[in-house]
């Protein structure tokens, strides 16, 4: 499996948000929810809580309460652009 395929795979818990039980799950669930949602998609709170990003961060390995440059997201980039291309 690849680095990227591996990231996609990681777990993730979001505190039942969710069904997703990895990365990967959680991104189909938020493209899922921007092309239903249309205009009316909030990216504060796209499953009803704003810690989000963090939820997503701490299951790639970032610190949830430290800032993060978009440079370190990369890998997450990376491995969402390899798997749907």
């Amino acid at each position: 499996m690849s680095a990227a395929a591996s990231l996609l795979k990681a777990e993730f818990n979001d505190g039942g948000d969710t069904e997703a039980t990895t990365v990967g799950e959680y991104i189909a669930e938020l493209v899922i929810r921007v092309l239903t949602e249309e205009e009316g998609f909030s990216g504060k709170r796209p499953f009803g809580n704003s810690g989000w990003i963090g939820d997503l961060e701490e299951a790639i390995g970032l610190d949830p309460e430290e800032y993060h440059t978009p440079d370190e997201y990369e890998p997450l980039f990376a491995a969402i652009r390899e798997a749907l291309s």
